[in-house]
């Protein structure tokens, strides 16, 4: 006995409420063949076209859709305008994947019916008009055609405004238009595009549902990150946390799925905090997220272990700024090596990052060499930045960053092969003359003076010692010991000041201000006449700058009178010199 098209379609229904999809499409299938008029002829296919679909038969699925279309344009055959436009948006739903000249065309005649039927039956068809505004925007998206696509997000949204049980998809709208305006860099628009659809998610019901909170999540991670483009550090701070939040309430039941967002908000945060210059929570946060990198690469390396490399990296630089070598060569050490491992399957993607770490390790490097002497430092650079120097010679890329890399490999070859270690003693021993006079400076009590005085004049002499032909390492030692002198000489240490103004000599013996230490230790002494007789030779030592002699010696005499010599004594020296 043959089954009728009637029993077809029960078949096919049941099929598919028992979720026997291929036996329902076969039913449907079969029931078309048998159908005897246009208009089933059309629904059938409407019907398959919407099974295929689920079934991912996309070829299959178009040839139903484009079926039915074809039977519309049949002359007789009755046209219902909304059914029409929703197989054209059908069709154009498929084409996404395959053809995205031809779905956005789909979605235009679907566009088309839709606005003649909301001029007649605004409220009927307001939701049909909007909705194919916003696939179309999102097919201009994937075709980059970012113009049109805003002018279709905004038309939506233009619809949805009145339309408060479409306020989901008017969220949906402005979070894509702030993406877009992201990507532009217009900021501002991206700012107002986002919280616009803040604002509408916080207004809905079941606004703390799942969906919407990852959503608003996201979100927020956005609104952080324009926040921070712009400059605002403390209200992209304010979103991040949000967005932490967020997530962190999400992971309690769909851990798997938002671990990766928790880490790479924990990045964001650390980043906005090293940029007000609080490294300590920045390294704090950054931590978090290299904990969370470890945790993800763990189970999946192949998807994570990028991100874990950037977080290492990233931490190096934290703790760089905060001028704790040794920890930034840590952990930059640790990215690098993660770097060159990646690095080694996908050179072209990822021997830059390797080529970043090393260069950052190099300025480490060069610090050290500076500030300890040690050419050790040395050979790690130039082992570093050979390899630099290999992988951007591999790389056929003329990005600027690139660009920028090979400039600065360059420069550092030439310092690093072209050092003189004599001349960058010279530069250590005035850096930590520098310091060590800062240090001076920060207490009156020549006591403490002279404990820094001591540290700085053992250096120079260390120093003087290698290199002895040196001329401005012999004139700092003089200096040095010229200033170990004078300290002394206020302490009333007359035989100790003594013998530094005799090493001192034995190094410059035309210094003129040892002849003015010589002065004050016979000044001590209670011997005037001698004493007015070496002022009186020191005042004279240079002719050109009488005045600044005489302000010297001035100054001095005031000191010596306050602090060892009270009295008279001094006031007749005085005198005797007009000072």
């Amino acid at each position: 006995m043959a089954t009728t098209l009637q029993e077809r379609l029960q078949n096919a229904a049941i099929s598919l409420q028992e979720n026997r999809l291929a036996d329902s499409i076969s039913e449907y299938s079969a029931a078309l063949e048998e159908a005897d008029s246009i208009q089933q002829q059309i629904d059938l296919n409407k019907v398959l076209g919407r099974l295929y679909q689920k079934a991912k038969r996309p070829a299959e699925a178009i040839s139903a859709f484009t079926s039915a279309l074809e039977m519309y344009e049949k002359k007789g055959v009755p046209v219902n305008g909304a059914d029409k436009a929703a197989v054209h948006n059908n069709l154009a739903s498929v084409l996404l994947s395959s053809d995205l000249t031809e779905a956005v065309n789909q979605y235009r005649k679907a566009l088309a019916i839709y606005k003649i039927l909301s001029a007649d039956e605004q409220n009927a068809y307001r939701a049909h008009l909007a909705n194919t505004h916003f696939a179309l925007a999102e097919a201009h998206l994937q075709k980059e055609e970012i113009k049109q696509a805003k002018t279709h997000f905004k038309e939506a949204i233009r619809i949805y405004d009145n339309a408060s049980d479409l306020a989901e998809l008017r969220a949906r709208a402005h979070y894509q238009l702030g993406l877009i305006y992201t990507e532009e860099f217009n900021l501002h628009d991206a700012k107002l595009q986002y919280t616009k659809a803040l604002s509408t998610y916080d207004s809905m019901t079941g606004s703390d549902d799942f969906q919407n909170r990852a959503v608003r999540a996201a979100l927020y991670n956005n609104l952080g990150v324009t926040y921070n483009s712009l400059e605002d550090r403390h209200k992209a701070i304010d979103a991040y946390e949000k967005s932490l939040h967020l997530y962190r309430e999400l992971i309690d039941t769909h851990a798997e799925v938002f671990l990766p967002y928790e880490a790479s908000t924990l990045s964001s945060l650390a980043i906005a905090y090293s940029e007000m210059k609080e490294m300590q929570k920045a390294i704090e946060f950054m931590q978090e997220s290299i904990d969370r990198y470890h945790s993800l690469a763990d189970t999946h390396p192949d998807q994570y272990t990028h991100y874990l490399a950037t977080s290492l990296h990233n931490q190096g630089l934290f703790y760089f700024e905060d001028r704790n070598l040794k920890r930034a060569e840590h952990f930059f050490a640790e990215a690098l090596a993660l770097r060159r491992k990646i690095a080694a399957g996908q050179p072209d993607l990822f021997a830059p990052d390797v080529c970043a770490t090393a260069l950052n390790l190099v300025e480490l490097y060069r610090i050290y060499l500076e500030s300890t002497l040690d050419t050790s430092n040395k050979d790690k650079g130039l082992q570093l930045l050979q390899e630099v120097r290999d992988l951007l010679d591999s790389l056929e890329d003329d990005r600027l960053v690139l660009k920028n890399m090979r400039a600065d490999c360059a420069s550092h070859l030439e310092y690093f092969g072209e050092i003189d270690l004599e001349e960058l003693t010279l530069q250590y021993v005035k850096s930590a003359s520098d310091s060590l006079r800062d240090e001076m400076h920060g207490t009156r009590d020549p006591a403490e003076k002279l404990i820094f005085q001591k540290e700085l004049t053992t250096l120079i002499d260390q120093k003087y010692a290698v290199y002895r032909e040196n001329k401005e390492l012999r004139q700092n030692l003089a200096l040095a010991h010229n200033d170990m002198a004078w300290l002394l000489l206020r302490l009333d240490k007359v035989k100790e000041a003594r013998t530094h103004i005799e090493k001192g000599l034995q190094l410059e013996p035309d210094l003129n201000v040892l002849l003015c230490n010589q002065a004050h230790c016979v000044l001590l002494e209670k011997n005037a006449d001698l004493a007015i007789s070496l002022y009186s030779e020191f005042l004279k030592s240079d002719p050109e700058n009488p005045i600044g002699l005489r302000d010297i010696l001035r100054s001095d005499l005031d000191v010596l009178q306050k602090e060892v010599l009270r009295g008279n004594f001094i006031d007749e020296i005085r005198g005797e010199l007009s000072v």
